[in-house]
């Protein structure tokens, strides 16, 4: 048995036991069966799929350039070699691994962002590579951030990178300008976005803003006017309103204020202005004569009855006080029942009413003949007590008594025809200017004679053109009176055949 220092020897390496002699002999052994088959040596395969197993688990030794002697399979021996399909393989996965290295250092986004500056060029992008479209299908989420690792060199991987003499890397390209968008890449399939308008300069001003467009424009004031009477003197008839229907007008009679015609003289004043004076004035002082036009009455009437071609003025209803009316001339100064003045106290009780009557004999709209003889319509003809009196609430009434049964209209000058209304002069000076509604002037021919009133002591025209000069003087006082313009208070025209628009526009 050998001992323990010759198995030691063994083990270092002594190829023969320290009690054999080095000239003996060594007889030869027979080899069992299975030794003396040759062996089949196992062929290895190229070591490529080991480098790698997928692109998320690229290693860090990969990553820096250390990959190349693990894509390179083992070097077998000339008897050894690998048959065909073994190279086959081996291109396939050399091309693999090639493609798997242009995803992993291609940039992610090979389109900078619109209206941004260009990253600065990486290692990835100095390959001056672009990803493939088509071959790398977009990552619905981010990876998670890889841990740094040094980028490759060329002496480390001259498969993927060139050598230092070789064409460098690109300069990388100059920024953007601030207020330009970079121009899209040549091989972008995607259409460029549109360039962003450059800002203002600093020092500019803001464009002024659109002019306004005008407003529209209203409705002339004199249009307005004829318009409102003239759908006045059509209205239907309001027992409730009884001066709401139809044109209450005055015209120039020597019996209104000299200094201001469209007015009575102030009772308060007496003769404080010159014209007032007049005795005959004085006495009429506390009312004067007007006229209700309405279109009720062209069945009677072939036109407008009229009291002369001399101007005058339209009262407004809810300014004007009636005292009463006639259904013809009144008659009211020829001192038959005919008070021409009466005591405030006497007319505020209703027992004298200047123009009326002390007491006034009223009419009853049901019963015209009572208190007269047969035949006797009362306020159209003169009765026992003279000519009878109808209440301003009784107007409409006495309006469609006239056009039924009114005197039939012979003309300027004849005296009949037209009917007569006694107004209150009081709250026609409280009210004005509002209390005058319009100026007016009559249609008539040139040289046209007008009524000559004897009553009136000259206060009334001679010939239509006298006529129109003095009503146009009285308009031109009235708008500097009260600081008025001809737009804001027109001059009107009074037609007396026109039935359907008598008032119209003075041109």
């Amino acid at each position: 048995m050998p001992s323990r220092a010759e198995k030691a020897g063994r083990h270092k390496g002594q190829p023969f036991p320290s009690s054999l002699s080095a000239t003996q002999p060594i007889a030869p052994q027979p080899l069992p069966r299975s030794e003396l088959a040759p062996k089949k040596k196992k062929k290895r395969r190229p070591r490529v799929a080991e480098a790698y197993d997928s692109d998320s688990e690229w290693s860090d030794e990969m990553e820096a350039g250390q990959f190349a002697s693990a894509l390179q399979p083992a070097h077998p021996s000339a008897e050894d070699e690998a048959p065909p399909h073994g190279k086959v393989r081996l291109l396939v996965a050399t091309l693999l691994a090639a493609l798997l290295l242009l995803v992993v250092f291609l940039p992610d986004d090979p389109f900078p962002p619109s209206g941004g500056a260009r990253l600065p060029v990486g290692p990835r992008e100095a390959l001056g590579g672009t990803r493939a479209g088509g071959l790398v299908a977009p990552r619905a989420e981010e990876s998670p951030p890889r841990s740094p690792s040094p980028p490759p060199t060329a002496s480390s991987s001259p498969f993927l990178y060139p050598p230092p003499s070789s064409r460098p890397p690109p300069p990388p390209p100059p920024l953007p300008s601030p207020i330009s968008s970079p121009p899209p890449p040549h091989h972008s399939p995607l259409p460029c976005p549109p360039a962003p308008s450059p800002p203002p300069p600093p020092h500019a001003l803001p464009s002024p803003l659109p002019s306004r467009p005008p407003p529209l424009r209203a409705p002339p004031p004199a249009v307005s006017l004829a318009t409102r009477l003239n759908a006045r003197f059509r209205a239907p008839f309001d027992a409730s309103a009884p001066l709401a229907a139809g044109v209450l007008l005055h015209q120039l009679d020597g019996f209104q204020n000299p200094q201001m015609p469209w007015a009575p003289c102030d009772e308060r004043r007496g003769g404080g202005w010159a014209g007032c004076d007049n005795p005959r004035v004085q006495e009429r002082r506390l009312r004067l004569s007007g006229s209700m036009l309405h279109a009720v009455l062209q069945k009677t009437y072939r036109s407008i009855p009229f009291f002369s071609y001399d101007s005058g003025v339209v009262l407004r209803p809810e300014s004007a006080h009636v005292y009463c009316a006639y259904g013809m001339d009144g008659g009211i100064d020829d001192g038959l029942n005919r008070p021409k003045l009466c005591a405030q106290s006497a007319i505020d009780a209703g027992d004298c009413l200047p123009g009326c009557g002390e007491p006034p004999a009223w009419c009853d709209p049901s019963d015209l003949g009572r208190g007269g003889w047969p035949g006797y319509m009362c306020g159209f003809m003169y009765g026992p007590q003279g000519i009878g009196a109808w209440r301003p609430s009784d107007v409409p009434a006495l309006l469609q008594a006239q056009a039924d049964m009114g005197r039939e209209y012979q003309g300027i000058g004849s005296f009949k025809g037209y009917n007569e209304f006694v107004i209150a002069s009081d709250k026609w000076l409280e009210g004005l200017p509002r209390s005058v509604e319009a100026i007016f002037l009559v249609d008539c021919t040139p040289g046209q004679t007008n009524l000559q009133y004897d009553g009136a002591n000259g206060g009334t025209a001679e010939s239509c053109e006298d006529a129109h000069q003095q009503g146009r003087a009285m308009h031109r006082g009235y708008l500097e009176a009260y600081g008025l313009t001809a737009d804001e208070f027109p001059l009107l025209m009074f037609r007396q055949s026109n039935w359907e628009a008598p008032f119209a526009l003075v041109q």
